[in-house]
């Protein structure tokens, strides 16, 4: 599966999600709530992401990640350009 570009998962990537945490932490509190967020509305639920924020100003259209997005993602998630420090034992 390549990189996800929409801020929801699919029926089928929740689902993939879902069955995931439940093989792996079946007790975790975050499990439980996935399983409660599959049953919502007939079982035709989704996770979506987005902030706050940007729901109350209605920002329904923004449904890709923008560039704010893989600026943001990169500077989290990236590679430092700095050397990482070796710790001696």
């Amino acid at each position: 599966m390549g990189r996800i570009n929409h801020k929801h998962l699919s029926r089928d990537e929740f689902e993939f999600l879902l069955d995931t945490m439940m093989e792996h932490e079946p007790d975790h509190p975050v499990t439980e709530w996935l399983k409660r967020a599959w049953c919502i509305n007939d079982c035709d639920s989704n996770i979506r992401t987005g902030s706050e924020l940007g729901y109350k100003m209605m920002q329904y259209h923004l449904t890709e990640f923008d560039e704010e997005d893989d600026d943001f993602y990169e500077q989290y998630w990236g590679d430092d350009e700095e050397e990482e420090l070796e710790w001696d034992e």
